[in-house]
C-alpha cells in the first residue's frame, strides 16, 4: 500500500556516528557508520541502489530498522578516555542527503542495555535545531 511505503521510507536511513572537532563551531568529523548487525563501525556508508527500494527488516542495505537494535558498540575502543561531544547524523539511504533522525540511543558501560549507569537518549524532533543530528556528551573512563 502507498501509506505503508511512505512509513518505511521515513526509516530507510543510514546513521553515522560523529565527534565534534576541537575548536570547531558546530563542526563534526565522521567516525563511522552504524551497522545493523555489527559492533564495529563501518568506514564507508553502505552502498544502496536507488532503483531498488530497501525492504523492511532486510539488513543488506545497512539500515537500522525500527525495533531492531544494533549490537553494542564499544566506544571506548574507538574514542579513548575523556569527555567526547558526539552526534549521530542521518541520511536517506538511497540518496545520501540529510534527513530526520528517528532514533533512540542507549549508552551503556557494557553490552547489557539495562546495566547500571545505562541511559537512553531519544531524539525530540520538535526541539532539536538540527533535525538530522542528535547530540550528546559522554565521558569514557580511563
Amino acid at each position: 500500500p502507498y501509506e505503508e511505503s511512505l512509513w518505511w521510507d521515513l526509516y530507510a536511513v543510514h546513521v553515522a556516528l560523529c565527534e565534534k572537532k576541537a575548536g570547531a563551531e558546530g563542526g563534526y568529523r565522521e567516525i563511522g557508520w552504524i551497522s545493523p548487525d555489527s559492533a564495529k563501525l563501518l568506514h564507508e556508508r553502505p552502498a544502496v541502489d536507488p532503483k531498488i527500494p530497501p525492504v523492511f527488516g532486510n539488513n543488506d542495505a545497512g539500515i537500522v530498522w525500527p525495533g531492531h537494535p544494533t549490537p553494542w558498540i564499544p566506544l571506548h575502543e574507538t574514542l579513548g578516555p575523556g569527555l567526547h561531544e558526539l552526534a549521530t547524523r542521518s541520511v536517506i539511504a538511497a540518496l545520501g542527503i540529510p534527513f530526520y533522525s528517528w532514533i533512540a540511543i542507549t549508552l551503556s558501560p557494557e553490552p547489557d542495555p539495562k546495566a547500571e549507569g545505562a541511559y537512553t537518549l531519544i531524539f525530540l524532533n520538535d526541539l532539536e535545531p538540527d533535525r538530522e543530528r542528535i547530540r550528546w556528551k559522554t565521558r569514557i573512563a580511563e
